[in-house]
């Protein structure tokens, strides 16, 4: 994820989706803040564990191994 996360860091929000039974991240989208609740809820209707960070999180939780 770290090389895709840092292309397109910009202002946006990250949406990202993790597995509820390993705590790996299996998807993810940058997104406008406006965004944000539909990308929420297409990985929720997925049974996916969802948390919404901003840049400087983002960064945090890479270098803490995102998960």
């Amino acid at each position: 994820m770290n090389d895709r996360a840092r292309e397109s860091k910009g202002g946006n929000l990250w949406v990202i989706a993790f597995d509820k039974e390993t705590g790996e991240c299996v998807d993810f989208v940058s997104c406008p803040k406006g965004q944000v609740p539909a990308h929420t809820m297409i990985f929720e209707m997925k049974g996916y564990r969802v948390e919404v960070l901003d840049g400087d999180e983002l960064d945090k939780r890479i270098s803490q191994g995102l998960r």
